[in-house]
């Protein structure tokens, strides 16, 4: 990329990367200027609300319609995550203060936690995804509904949030208790929360 950038005397370059797998699409963003080398920065999005004007041409096309598929998407997020994958051969990310996952042992749990929602998950799979402050992310379908758990800085001394269709399911009912264990912690949570029970 620098060396394209160079030749072709651009001085600045972005470069956009997406990726599709199991129904889920990621892209994100690079700029790259030509003085600053191999060294880049991870560009973040402008939403614009409104209709795109190529998806407008499109649909006024009728041979294009009928060729093209519009995408849609129950839970949007705009390049704000990446995938990151949580098996034991991985390269952890830098995480940002004193993020729980720092420690070693800690993915160990997060791993755990994955494989046991991924069991309760509609089609068997949970997501880990990682945005831009370096805060964990989990997504998985359960009962057609989107679950989203989210592990925040101060983790594990402070509750994750569990979200269902943008609803928080905190309750009073449901307190967090972490006695050092976080995957023990963590399922005794997610029963208090019922989950499961109000999903059916």
């Amino acid at each position: 990329m620098v060396h394209g950038i160079k030749r072709q005397n651009l001085g600045r370059f972005l470069l956009c990367i997406g990726t599709y797998a199991d129904a889920a699409s990621v892209i994100n963003a690079f700029n790259f200027t030509q003085d600053s080398g191999s060294d880049y920065v991870h560009a973040s999005w402008d939403i614009k609300p409104g209709a795109s004007p190529y998806r407008c041409a499109i649909d006024a096309d009728p041979e294009l319609a009928k060729i093209l598929t519009k995408p849609s998407t129950n839970e949007a997020c705009h390049g704000t995550m990446k995938v990151v994958s949580v098996s034991d051969s991985y390269t952890p990310p830098i995480y940002n203060g004193e993020y729980w996952l720092k420690d070693k042992a800690n993915n160990k749990a997060l791993k755990n936690i994955v494989d046991n929602l991924s069991k309760k998950s509609d089609d068997k799979n949970c997501k880990v995804q990682l945005d831009q402050q370096k805060i964990v992310h989990l997504t998985f379908l359960m009962n057609g509904n989107a679950i989203r758990i989210s592990f925040p800085q101060g983790f594990p001394e402070v509750p994750p949030l569990v979200i269902r269709e943008n609803i928080d399911l905190s309750t009073a009912d449901a307190t967090w208790e972490y006695g050092g264990e976080i995957e023990t912690a963590f399922m005794n949570y997610w029963n208090k929360l019922q989950i499961e029970q109000k999903e059916s």
